[in-house]
């Protein structure tokens, strides 16, 4: 995977964890009789949603990295 490819999907993960901290930061500004049961419910999982999609994108980094490395060892190893 290109570097590029690699930093646009690190800045994907920026603004994941962002929306992330938006979504907290709005329900706890909310008080309870503004926001149903139901509406929390979706924004958590909303959040949850997240924190998935930053997982698969972590992984995603992850084994592109390792790919790069043991290409790199392989080439040292000549």
């Amino acid at each position: 995977m290109p570097k590029s490819a690699i930093n646009l999907i690190k800045d994907q993960i920026d603004e994941s964890q962002h929306d992330i901290e938006s979504i907290g930061i709005y329900i706890d500004k909310q008080d309870e009789a503004s926001i149903s049961l139901e509406q929390m419910s979706c924004l958590r999982g909303l959040q949850e949603m997240y924190r998935e999609r930053i997982l698969g994108q972590q992984a995603e980094i992850l084994e592109s990295e390792l790919k790069l490395g043991s290409g790199i060892l392989s080439v040292s190893a000549l």
